[in-house]
């Protein structure tokens, strides 16, 4: 999906939006926020993909390795044996 690039009346439209969401937010959000904007101002545009979802299958196959080191044991096997 291509993002259209908004014109400078949408982009001002945009900026008081975002500005009076901001000034509901609590001052531990606001943080996280901060933090979020100056991860996105570091990264090269055509490294960040917003719209790119992964899927949960994806999710799942690219967890399943790590996770069956945690699960495949006989502690596991026998804590959930009475299922």
């Amino acid at each position: 999906m291509i993002a259209k690039t908004p014109d400078s009346q949408e982009v001002e439209q945009l900026v008081t939006q975002i500005s009076e969401e901001l000034r509901q937010l609590s001052n531990d959000k606001l943080i996280t926020v901060r933090e979020f904007v100056a991860f996105l101002a570091s990264r090269a545009d055509d490294d960040i993909c917003l719209d790119c979802l992964v899927t949960p299958r994806e999710i799942t196959l690219a967890s399943e390795a790590a996770l069956k080191k945690l699960w495949d044991s006989p502690e596991e096997d026998a804590a959930w044996a009475h299922l």
